[in-house]
């Protein structure tokens, strides 16, 4: 790759960061289907016993686990490392959408025009969110390059800390009403485990996790 290759690369991947943090940072796939708007899922229909009945095709069986690894598998991209906005966001909306049009359930080809259009937008949010992902993963794994802009990373890192401090707690909440007794114990151990967590996002890093989510787009011109 060339330095001018690198160079514009990095800020573009740098730019589609930031814009997939923004649209996919929530705690649940209704949330970010919400703040843009849109519906946690659409009405369609599929045959049963030879009849047709009324069905609805989930976002979140979307951006399910399952439906994505199907879907790199018939792609045969299962085993690639997919942690570029740049050169792998777009590629593997078109084929994903494709793949649940031509190759999934009747219920997702059933779909009316307005559903096959909301259809993609899903898609397209659950790529993004799936890349940044594999990005997370890396970067837990030690590669402090997943990130083009190390800060998402880290704003990332942070706040999936943050929602699963949430999930634990009530967690911890329901084995504590259950037992009191084990109220000492628990909370001890949800202490030492989120402490860690907490003190593995470096802390010169902190300082500009608040003002990520402000930062002004470049201008068009920066890439050239």
């Amino acid at each position: 790759m060339s330095n001018s290759r690198g160079r514009k690369y990095s800020r573009l991947e740098m730019r589609a960061e930031r814009r997939a943090c923004k649209e996919t940072d929530e705690t649940s796939y209704v949330e970010i289907l919400r703040a843009s708007g849109q519906p946690a899922e659409w009405l369609s229909w599929e045959i049963k016993k030879k009849q047709r009945a009324d069905c609805s095709v989930r976002a979140q069986d979307i951006f399910n686990k399952g439906t994505w690894e199907k879907f790199l598998t018939w792609l045969g991209r299962k085993d690639d490392d997919l942690t570029s906005l740049t050169d792998d966001a777009k590629v593997l909306t078109e084929a994903y959408d494709r793949f649940l049009e031509e190759r999934h359930t009747e219920r997702y080809r059933n779909l009316d025009a307005e559903g096959k259009i909301w259809r993609y937008v899903v898609v397209e949010k659950a790529v993004k969110w799936h890349i940044l992902n594999n990005k997370l993963k890396a970067l837990d794994g030690g590669d402090e390059d997943a990130f083009e802009d190390p800060r998402v990373g880290y704003y990332l890192k942070l706040t999936r800390a943050i929602k699963t401090l949430g999930e634990e707690c009530a967690r911890m909440t329901h084995h504590i009403m259950k037992d009191p007794e084990l109220s000492k114990s628990e909370l001890a151990k949800f202490f030492n485990m989120f402490y860690q967590q907490f003190q593995s996002i470096p802390f010169e890093q902190r300082t500009e996790l608040m003002h990520l989510m402000s930062i002004d787009e470049e201008e068009e011109g920066d890439i050239a």
